[in-house]
């Protein structure tokens, strides 16, 4: 049963995603590009998801207001769906993704932003569009870890976008993500299809989104502490409220 409910998801997952794509493409080329349009495609497109792939996503918290970075803590390519039901802004990703078929295509055209994290210019360029984007009056999410982590665990949080932050005297919002099984994470060696099919083919995936206060402030480090502090707090009373599981149910 699990292999078959997988299965249907994977299918359904390109094929919606696809339709849904090419529908933004012919609007967009038909009455002009627009952010607005783009962000209420990618919140139709999670919230389609949820109900497909059986996430259920508890929020809590006040939704931050445009022009401000979204910090979250990252799980999984899942954290997408949680993000964008509330804030479908403008995303900051790994460029490796752009690369994967029809997923790299639609965030692109969706306004991610890549970045290759080993290289230098990459890293200055891209905290540049960041705050030029919030400038702008967009929502920008980062995932200051720069990689998934299992739970219960977190990365410290990199220092390079709160600098940005504090030198323009931008704001940003620290966001909690949390699941209630452990190896929904994406992690490490993992690959996509394994992933999916081992995470949706089970019926439910249950999650949590918490939104945090706006925070300004003209010291980066200090600034870095509060957002990360306060996510890895708030994981832990995330966690106890999901009953938090290391395995999948059997």
């Amino acid at each position: 049963m699990k292999i078959i409910r997988a299965t249907y998801r994977l299918f359904m997952f390109a094929n919606i995603t696809l339709f849904l794509l090419i529908k933004l493409i012919i609007q967009e080329n038909t009455r002009g590009r627009s952010f607005e349009r783009r962000s209420q495609a990618k919140k139709n497109w999670a919230r389609i998801m949820a109900r497909l792939l059986g996430i259920e996503v508890g929020m809590s918290g006040e939704v931050p207001p445009q022009g401000v970075l979204l910090a979250p803590n990252h799980r999984s390519y899942i954290d997408i769906v949680p993000v964008n039901l509330y804030v479908p802004g403008v995303y900051l990703a790994k460029a490796e993704v752009s690369k994967w078929p029809l997923i790299g295509y639609a965030a692109t055209y969706a306004d991610t932003m890549w970045i290759w994290r080993e290289e230098r210019t990459s890293r200055q360029n891209m905290r540049s569009n960041v705050a030029a984007a919030l400038k702008e009056g967009k929502n920008v999410v980062v995932h200051p870890e720069g990689t998934t982590v299992q739970a219960p665990k977190m990365n410290h949080f990199r220092p390079g976008i709160f600098y940005t932050l504090a030198s323009e005297k931008l704001k940003v919002a620290p966001v909690a993500i949390e699941f209630k099984y452990a190896p929904d994470a994406w992690i490490g060696s993992d690959t996509f299809i394994p992933h999916f099919f081992s995470c949706f083919g089970k019926k439910k995936t249950p999650c949590r989104i918490h939104f945090g206060p706006v925070m300004e402030g003209d010291d980066p480090e200090e600034l870095r502490k509060q957002v990360q502090e306060w996510v890895r707090n708030e994981l832990a009373s995330m966690r106890e409220m999901l009953d938090f599981q290391e395995k999948y149910p059997s």
